[in-house]
């Protein structure tokens, strides 16, 4: 079974996701466009499952939509938590943030994957990452080719 958004913040159990656990629950189900924001939450890997099983989830708990998320400033997600993240993303995010994960071209290129797949992005930040060349050029090559995105890398 599915943990549930406000279930997945709570069993991390770290202090960021417990706020936003309250946060989301005070908006309750009237709010159809959410914002999830766990900067410099000490998030790592095993935190990074949780999340993403509860990000799959996210079409069948109400209706609610995705619309800005964040998990910058969390080193130890690296690439692995970052492509957990990525690959479980709803497609119709507006806003994502990977600013200062410990990733590397591996977690960067399954967030290009990500991207190069959204239907509504408009803003990618992921700068202080250890990104080569060739993945940063990649994200100028899918900015150039969106009108109206912007991207930080």
């Amino acid at each position: 079974m599915t943990m549930t958004f406000l279930e997945a913040l709570r069993s991390i159990g770290k202090e960021v996701c417990r706020a936003a656990a309250n946060q989301l629950q005070a908006a309750g189900v009237k709010e159809k466009e959410i914002s999830l924001h766990l900067r410099s939450a000490g998030l790592g890997v095993a935190d990074a499952r949780i999340l993403g099983e509860a990000l799959r989830g996210l079409p069948q708990q109400g209706g609610q939509r995705l619309r800005s998320f964040s998990v910058s400033y969390n080193p130890l997600l690296g690439d692995r938590g970052a492509a957990i993240l990525a690959g479980s993303l709803p497609l119709d995010v507006s806003e994502i943030g990977f600013v200062g994960c410990g990733m590397g071209d591996a977690g960067g290129r399954a967030l290009l994957e990500w991207a190069s797949q959204s239907t509504r992005l408009r803003m990618l930040c992921a700068e202080g990452n250890a990104l080569s060349d060739g993945i940063k050029e990649e994200f100028s090559r899918l900015q150039k080719g969106r009108p109206g995105l912007v991207m930080v890398v």
